[in-house]
C-alpha cells in the first residue's frame, strides 16, 4: 500500500482503523504514522524529479545563435560575432545591456 503512487498517509491510517479497529490505532497516533510514512517514502519510495531553475538576469548573459547582426560591426578574429539576449531574444552587440 505504501508503494501505490498518490496514496495518502491518512488513507492508510483510516484503512488500518477499519481493519483492526480504532482501539489499536487511535486517532492520536495518526500524525506519528504520517511522519513515519513520509520518512519511509523519502528513503525507499520512488525517485523524485529534481529541478534546478535557471536565472537569466538582463545584461549578464547572452546566447550565440544564427541571428544576423553583421551591420553592428562586431567581430572576433575577423569573423562577425552573432549574439542574442537571453531575456528578449533580440540581437545585440557584445557587451551591451540586454533587456
Amino acid at each position: 500500500m505504501l508503494k501505490i503512487p498518490g496514496m495518502m498517509a491518512v488513507t492508510i491510517f483510516e484503512d488500518l482503523q477499519d481493519e483492526v479497529g480504532p482501539e489499536v490505532f487511535p486517532d492520536r497516533v495518526r500524525r506519528t504514522l504520517e511522519r513515519r510514512i513520509a520518512r519511509w517514502r523519502a528513503l525507499h519510495g520512488e525517485d523524485k524529479e529534481v529541478y534546478f531553475p535557471q536565472r537569466h538576469d538582463p545584461g549578464r548573459q547572452a546566447l550565440s545563435d544564427f541571428t544576423v547582426t553583421d551591420s553592428l560591426g562586431v567581430t572576433i578574429a575577423g569573423e562577425p560575432f552573432r549574439i542574442a539576449c537571453t531575456i528578449s531574444g533580440w540581437p545585440a552587440a557584445a557587451g551591451s545591456m540586454c533587456g
